[in-house]
């Protein structure tokens, strides 16, 4: 997005260094979106949502939230950022819009970066499946996936942003206590890990390590646990083996499989671990 911005070339480009991805259309819909999109609703913020179209840059995140599009379009309005100030352009925001606003985008990016001349060859892997996408485009499918699935399920688990990396970070509101998501293309293997950050929480890693079956009761299944040698940090990894994971066919169980644990560890797990925290920071 910065990119297309700066590919204006405008004379007084605007500042972007505090900016941030914005989706026009929001993550949480409101009911005043769910009534400007009609019956709908759900369909096209589930399709359109994480596309380009949808997409620009902000500072004022907070501020926008999920408001609907004629307050946001008053924001965007005083933008020093012309693809955010465009916006104000339109009268109203839906599938149309993103779409054509998606077209206008690719037509620029064209033109910043060129493809090559001849379209790359497919790479045969061993089991005979064409790997013609890139792990950066595979994990940032895979927790596209994960992420429509935990909204469409309404589960008790942090939003996310999807990015293509290969952990993803949720918060756990536990001090020095981290939970991170795990899409290991090379070994096949998704996971959850558990993170004791600071030498605050490692007694507390400790006496779980020492008599693990409460916790793996919690999530039914059995905790791994692994220290840094270098550091005091250390984890609890659960784990799901996943054969071809670079094929799309295998995420669903995948994902599936995250909602599962992820609703225990935040339900039941977490608040364990915090009252535990909690008691031995105040002794």
């Amino acid at each position: 997005m910065e990119a297309l911005e700066r590919a204006r070339g405008h004379k007084e480009p605007a500042a972007l260094a505090d900016a941030q991805v914005e989706h026009i259309l929001p993550r949480t819909m409101s009911n005043d979106w769910r009534t400007d999109l009609g019956a709908d609703a759900d369909r096209i913020h589930s399709e359109w949502l994480h596309t380009p179209g949808n997409l620009t840059l902000s500072a004022y995140n907070l501020e926008l939230w999920n408001h609907k599009f004629a307050i946001r379009r008053g924001h965007y309005e005083d933008s020093n950022v012309v693809l955010t100030r465009e916006l104000a352009d339109n009268q109203h925001w839906g599938e149309v819009e993103i779409r054509e606003r998606g077209d206008l985008l690719a037509k620029a990016a064209v033109k910043i970066w060129t493809g090559p001349e001849n379209p790359p060859v497919p790479v045969k892997t061993p089991n005979g499946d064409d790997q013609d996408e890139t792990r950066f485009e595979i994990r940032r499918k895979f927790w596209e996936g994960l992420h429509d699935y935990l909204q469409s399920e309404n589960l008790s688990v942090p939003d996310f942003e999807v990015r293509p990396v290969w952990t993803v970070r949720l918060p756990s509101s536990t001090r020095h206590i981290g939970i991170e998501t795990r899409l290991s293309l090379r070994n096949h293997v998704v996971g959850i890990d558990i993170w004791f950050w600071r030498e605050e929480s490692m007694p507390l890693w400790t006496e779980i390590q020492t008599a693990p079956e409460a916790f793996n009761e919690i999530v039914a299944q059995e905790w791994f646990f692994e220290q840094q040698k270098d550091r005091p940090r250390a984890s609890m990894t659960i784990e799901l083996p996943v054969e071809h994971l670079r094929n799309p066919a295998s995420w669903p169980a995948a994902q599936e499989w995250f909602g599962q644990k992820l609703v225990l560890i935040y339900e039941k797990l977490l608040p364990v671990l915090r009252n535990k925290m909690n008691q031995g920071l105040a002794e």
